[in-house]
C-alpha cells in the first residue's frame, strides 16, 4: 500500500470502531497524521498516530518523538502511536519511550478484533470447548465425493479456506441427514481457531448455526445476533462486517436445511441475498445444507415464485432491473457454485470410530458393529447399506449397554443374513431410548410417552415453532392427559401436571436449547423427530384415524 492509502486504512480502523477521526493537522507547530477521538467519551484522551511505510530506525524516531513531545505538552497523558507496514529496527524498540506505542498495521488491527472471549469459549472455557473437546478426541474425518474421487474433506476445507486464488463466495457442503456436517462445522471452528490463536493473522472462524432462525434475516440481523450470542457485543457491527469482506473472518453456517424448512420461499429468498451480498462484499465461507434442500432445481423454484409475483404485481421496471441483477447474482454464488457431497464413513471409519467410542470394552464394539452391518436403505439398485452414518453411530453406541442385554437387539446373530431398514434402525434406538426413560421414571407408561413425543414432533415440525416451551408443553400435557388431570380433584391438578412437564421434558430423545434468546427443548436430532413424526402419520393410516391438528 501507498503511504495515503495505509493512514487512510488507520483512520478507517478508528472511524469503525467509534472514533471521530481528523487529520494532518498541526499540534504547537509540528504536522500530525492522525487524531483520534471517542465518540460519546467526553473525559477519554485524545489518540495521534503516526504512519510511515518506511522501516522505523533511530532517525526516524527522533522526528516523530518531537511530534509525540508536542502532542503530550498540548494535552497530557494522550495516547501516541507509531503505526509502520515494515515494522521498527531493534534499536528502535529498546529506545522508545514507554508512553509511545510501536505497532505494525497487522498488530493494530489486532488491537480493535478483540475476539479473545469467543476463542476462550472455542478453546479453553465452558461448555463449548468441553464439547469440542470431546468431539475431537473421537472424531473420524469423513470424505467428501468430488469429480468422481474421494478427498479429506476437513483437509479439503483448509485448503479452500487458505487458497486465495478461490476467491470470496461460498463453498456449498451437502449430505444426508446424519453424515456429520454439523461435527464437520464443530472441527473446522476448533481447527481454525487453534490457528488463530498461534497465529493471530489467520482467518478468525465464525460458526453460526441457522437452524436458529425461523424467520427471514439480513446480514446485520445475523451478524448482530453471533455478536450478542459470543459475548461480542463490544465489537461494532460496521467493523465486524469490514473483517468479513478484508478475509480476516471466515464463516462457518451449518443448517441451511432446518432454517429453510421453516420458511416460505420469499422468506428464503431474502435469505439468500443475504448470504450472496456477504458473499459479493469479500465474504468467504463454508455453507452446510441437506441435498434436498439445496439444489438448483429447489432455489431456481424461489426465483421463479418471486418474477411471477413481480409480474402479477406491475412493479416498475427499475424493481425488476434491481431483482434481476440479484439474480445474477444468485446464480453466480449458488447455482454455478462450488459444492463438495459429504460421503458416509467406510466400513475401516466406522470400526474406528467405534472402537474409540468404546474404548477398552471389544463386546460391546462387537455388539454394535454387528447391528451396523445390517442397517440399511432400499433403493433402485438394491438396498444400501447405512452403518457409515456417524448420527446412528452415535445412538447406537450410546445405547451399548442397552444393546449387549439379551433381546436388546444386540445378541450374536451369526448365520443370520436379513437386514435391518434404516426405519427399523430408527425404531430400535427410540425403543431404546424409551426404555432408558422407564428406567428413570417407571411411573410414566411408554406408550404414553410416546404418543406425547409423537405430538411434539408434530408440532415441532410447524413453520413457526423452533423448540418447545413449557407453555408449549403444558399445552400438549393437557391435551394428551385430559383423562388423567379431568379424574383428579381440582386441589391436585396443577402439582401432577408439573410432575408430567418435569418428566417429558426429561426424555432421552430430547435436550434443552436456547434460540433467538428463548429456551425450550427440541429433539437432539432432527432424524428423532422426523422418524417420529413418520411412526405417528404410519399408526394412523393403519388405524385408519385422522392425524391430530
Amino acid at each position: 500500500m501507498s503511504p495515503d492509502e495505509v493512514e487512510a486504512a488507520v483512520a478507517s480502523l478508528f472511524r469503525l470502531n467509534g472514533y471521530e477521526v481528523a487529520g494532518p493537522l498541526q499540534i504547537q507547530s509540528a504536522s500530525v497524521d492522525i487524531r483520534a477521538d471517542r465518540i460519546g467519551d467526553p473525559f477519554a484522551k485524545p489518540v495521534f498516530v503516526e504512519v510511515t511505510t518506511e522501516r522505523v530506525d533511530t532517525t526516524k524516531l527522533g522526528k516523530d518523538l518531537t511530534k509525540y513531545y508536542a502532542c503530550n505538552e498540548a494535552y497530557p497523558g494522550c495516547t501516541f502511536l507509531i503505526v509502520s507496514t515494515e515494522g521498527f529496527t531493534q534499536s528502535v524498540v529498546e529506545r522508545s519511550p514507554k508512553n509511545v506505542e510501536l505497532l505494525t498495521y497487522e498488530a493494530l488491527a489486532a488491537r480493535f478484533e478483540k475476539f479473545h472471549p469467543y476463542q476462550s469459549a472455542v478453546l479453553t472455557e465452558g461448555h463449548l470447548a468441553q464439547e469440542l473437546l470431546r468431539l475431537a478426541d473421537v472424531y473420524e474425518p469423513p470424505h467428501f465425493d468430488f469429480d468422481t474421487r474421494l478427498e479429506p474433506a476437513l483437509e479439503a476445507l483448509h485448503e479452500w479456506i487458505e487458497d486465495s486464488e478461490s476467491g470470496s463466495g461460498w463453498l456449498i457442503v451437502v449430505g444426508e441427514y446424519g453424515t456429520g456436517k454439523t461435527a464437520l462445522t464443530q472441527m473446522l471452528l476448533r481447527q481454525l481457531m487453534e490457528k488463530n490463536k498461534a497465529d493471530p493473522t489467520c482467518p478468525i472462524p465464525v460458526r453460526i448455526e441457522l437452524r436458529d432462525f425461523t424467520k427471514q434475516f439480513d446480514v446485520s440481523s445475523l451478524l448482530h445476533k453471533f455478536l450478542d450470542d459470543n459475548n461480542l457485543s463490544h465489537i461494532p457491527l460496521h467493523f465486524f462486517e469490514s473483517l468479513i469482506s478484508r478475509g480476516r473472518v471466515v464463516l462457518l453456517l451449518d443448517g441451511y436445511d432446518e432454517m429453510a424448512q421453516y420458511m416460505h420461499l420469499l422468506e428464503r429468498r431474502v435469505c439468500l441475498e443475504a448470504l450472496a451480498q456477504l458473499g459479493r462484499n469479500g465474504a468467504k465461507g463454508i455453507l452446510t445444507s441437506r441435498p434436498n434442500y439445496f439444489s438448483e432445481a429447489e432455489e431456481l423454484r424461489v426465483l421463479e415464485t418471486l418474477y411471477s409475483s413481480l409480474e402479477n404485481s406491475g412493479i416498475a421496471a427499475v424493481e425488476y432491473a434491481r431483482e434481476a441483477a440479484l439474480d445474477e447474482l444468485f446464480e453466480r454464488q449458488f447455482i454455478n457454485r462450488s459444492e463438495r457431497r459429504l460421503q458416509d464413513l467406510d466400513k475401516e471409519q466406522t470400526e474406528a470410530l467405534v472402537s474409540r467410542k468404546l474404548s477398552g470394552d471389544p463386546d460391546k464394539s462387537a455388539v454394535v458393529l454387528r447391528l451396523l452391518n445390517k442397517v440399511s436403505r432400499p433403493s433402485d439398485d438394491g438396498a444400501r447399506l447405512l452403518g457409515g452414518k456417524p448420527v446412528i453411530i452415535s445412538y447406537l453406541v450410546d445405547l451399548a449397554d442397552q444393546l449387549s442385554e439379551p433381546g436388546n437387539g444386540g445378541e450374536d446373530d451369526t448365520g443370520r443374513t436379513d437386514l435391518v431398514t434404516e426405519y427399523q434402525c430408527f425404531r430400535l434406538i427410540v425403543d431404546q431410548l424409551m426404555l432408558r426413560d422407564r428406567r428413570r421414571s417407571p411411573a410414566m407408561p411408554m406408550d404414553s410417552r410416546r404418543r406425547f413425543l409423537h405430538r411434539m414432533a408434530l408440532r415441532l415440525s410447524d413453520s413457526d415453532k423452533p423448540l418447545f416451551q413449557e407453555v408449549d408443553f403444558v399445552n400438549l400435557i393437557n391435551d394428551e392427559f385430559r383423562q388423567r388431570l379431568d379424574r383428579l380433584p381440582p386441589s391436585e391438578r396443577e402439582s401432577d401436571r408439573q410432575t408430567l412437564y418435569a418428566d417429558l421434558r426429561s426424555s432421552a430423545t430430547l435436550t434443552r436449547v436456547a434460540v433467538g434468546g428463548k429456551e425450550g427443548w427440541r429433539f437432539s436430532h432432527n432424524s428423532l423427530r422426523e422418524f417420529l413424526v413418520v411412526e405417528y402419520l404410519l399408526s394412523c393410516l393403519q388405524a385408519g384415524r385422522v392425524p391430530a391438528s
